[in-house]
């Protein structure tokens, strides 16, 4: 079965490169036929400084769209978020309470519509025991 479904994928890849290498040359064959029917009536030397010119052009905006996205992506590293190693602001000081009798209600009839969250996915269900926790707390 595995070698059916890679041969399959091996297909899907081929039609996909074909198709794409297809478009590639179709756009190619259309831009050189523009710029052929422009610069048929020019001699040699101009044709040649005008592909100088086109050839430096393209180059110039392919080096700064790279340039762009390297400095784009070390912009972004500034903005990840440092690991969190402590819970803040839990306790306001005006004495109110984070977490609602609403809220409370809410986690608890999670956990009894869902009573294979424990073995499930254990991570929320640390989490739900954590804010029932934070609220018995809040309530002492």
């Amino acid at each position: 079965m595995k070698q059916f479904n890679s041969n399959v994928c091996s297909e899907v890849k081929d039609k996909l490169a074909n198709r794409i290498a297809e478009t590639i040359l179709k756009h190619q064959l259309k831009i050189s036929n523009k710029f052929y029917l422009q610069t048929s009536g020019w001699n040699k030397s101009q044709q040649l400084v005008f592909l100088l010119l086109t050839s430096l052009a393209i180059g110039g905006m392919s080096i700064v769209i790279m340039i762009d996205c390297l400095h784009a992506s070390t912009s972004f590293n500034s903005a990840i978020p440092a690991q969190i190693t402590s819970v803040k602001g839990l306790h306001r000081e005006d004495k109110s309470l984070p977490i609602t009798d609403k809220e409370f209600k809410a986690v608890q009839e999670y956990k009894l519509k869902h009573p294979e969250l424990n073995t499930d996915r254990p991570e929320l269900y640390d989490s739900l025991q954590l804010i029932e926790e934070m609220y018995q707390s809040q309530k002492k």
